[in-house]
This record gives structure tokens, C-alpha cells and sequence, in this order.
């Protein structure tokens, strides 16, 4: 039987999941609670400004209490305000989409996109968690983690995979700590590349990820790199690394 706290998470993140906000009712059918129970949740939360409930359409959405709590626990890991700087200026000098993303658990989560709107290049939250061996950014992190291995292996071995998967996913992580980078299949079905960004301890704490265009030549791909590094490099240097990222990329 599920806790309360397991209870009330399934109603938050259900409201998460619908950015238009839900109903009462809905919250309680999409979350697998009674009506009763959702109405004393959502009361509650409500009390506590974790979310908010729309008088005209009776729908409830997540209040911005909750961006104030993931703005703190971005700083305590990865100070926010000097990589959007960086990434931000990358953008724009280069033109194109660049991501800003981090480890959490076993999960790559995207922390911001920074794009050009109308010719003006905006960063902008986007809610976004993925596995971290699904992305070139999550390889270029783990890469470079002392328990890399344990994690191949804690994350294949958990969705039925073959001993041979796990190999090959371990000789992609040992190329992407030998070039500096990874090149990866993404959900866009387009090659996405991840340089790593490091902490002061040298391991990887933040990756810069972008997408390649189909018809993406190998200048192109040398240009893309040698900015990136330079930008993971300067954040790397902010957070007290002191070797040069992309070390090995010549």
C-alpha cells in the first residue's frame, strides 16, 4: 500500500505532467487515487503554495514554490548563473541549439536550452530526464566518473540486457574518455554530441550537449568541438578544475 508521501509525489508529478492543469477528478484518476484522497492532497499543497488551483477553470498546476526548491538544489550542485553565461555566449557565437545538462541518480536531466527565438538567442528551462546511456551527454559524464563501470553495469543489467550490450556500452564510455567527447543517437533521431564540464574533485559534474545536422561535415565537427571545449573548459575552470578539458582532443 502506498505511503502519504508516495501519495502525495504521484499528485504532484501527475500535475507536472500537464502543463494545462488538472482537475480534482482527473488528478485523482491519472494519479490511481479516490476523490476524497486527491481533494485532501491537493488541499494541502494548496496551503503550502506547492500548487496552485485556478478559480475560473477549477484546474490545478504546480505553484512556483517548487521552482524556487530546483533553483536552490541546481546551485547546491552546479552554479547556474555562470554556465548560463557561457553557454549562452556559445549560442550565440555559434548559432545553433546547445544544452545544458546534469547527472541526477542515474538520470541525465536538462537543466536548459539555449536557442534562437525570432533571431534572438533565449535560454530557457525545459523539463527533461532521460536514462543517462540514451545520450551523449550522459556518456560524456559517466565517462568520467570513478564508478563508470559499476554503472554500466547497474544500468543494463536492470532492463535485461546481454553481457555483450554492457561490453559495448563500456568500449563506447572508454572512446569518450579517449576523445573528450560522445557522439550519440538521441530522440530526435539525430546524432547529438556531450562534452563533459568538471568539478574541482575532476570528475564530470555537468555536460554541454548539441545536435548535429544531417549533413554535418567533419570541419564543422572540428569548429562545434574546439568551442565547446573552450566553453566547458572556462566553466570547469569556475568550478576549481584546473586541467584543460577535451585534453585529448587534438
Amino acid at each position: 500500500m502506498a505511503s502519504s508521501i508516495q501519495k502525495t509525489f504521484r499528485c504532484i508529478e501527475t500535475i507536472a505532467n500537464s502543463p494545462a492543469g488538472l482537475t480534482v477528478s482527473e488528478v485523482a484518476h491519472v494519479a490511481g487515487l479516490s476523490r476524497p484522497a486527491a481533494t485532501r492532497l491537493l488541499d494541502g499543497l494548496a496551503a503550502d503554495s506547492i500548487v496552485v488551483r485556478d478559480e475560473m477553470s477549477k484546474r490545478y498546476r504546480l505553484g512556483l514554490r517548487l521552482y524556487e526548491w530546483a533553483v536552490s538544489a541546481v546551485q547546491a550542485s552546479t552554479p547556474i548563473n555562470i554556465a548560463r553565461k557561457e553557454v549562452l555566449k556559445l549560442a550565440m557565437d555559434m548559432g545553433r541549439e546547445f544544452n545544458l545538462l546534469v547527472m541526477e541518480g542515474a538520470d541525465v536531466v536538462l537543466l536548459e536550452r539555449f536557442e534562437d527565438v525570432d533571431g534572438i538567442i533565449l535560454s530557457r528551462p525545459v523539463p527533461g530526464r532521460r536514462a543517462w546511456y540514451l545520450t551523449a551527454t550522459g556518456k560524456a559524464i559517466v565517462a568520467f566518473l570513478p564508478q563508470a563501470r559499476a554503472m554500466v553495469d547497474k544500468a543494463l543489467k536492470s532492463n535485461g540486457a546481454t553481457p555483450d550490450a554492457i561490453g559495448d556500452l563500456a568500449e563506447q564510455l572508454a572512446t569518450v574518455r579517449e576523445r573528450g567527447y560522445a557522439l550519440s543517437h538521441d530522440v530526435r533521431n539525430q546524432a547529438s554530441i556531450g562534452v563533459p564540464v568538471f568539478g574541482q574533485s575532476g570528475i564530470a559534474v555537468a555536460a554541454i550537449g548539441s545536435f548535429l545536422a544531417p549533413d554535418e561535415d567533419e570541419a564543422h565537427l572540428d569548429a562545434l568541438l574546439t568551442q565547446m571545449f573552450a566553453t566547458a573548459e572556462r566553466i570547469s575552470h569556475y568550478l576549481g578544475h584546473r586541467t584543460p578539458v577535451g585534453a585529448a582532443f587534438t
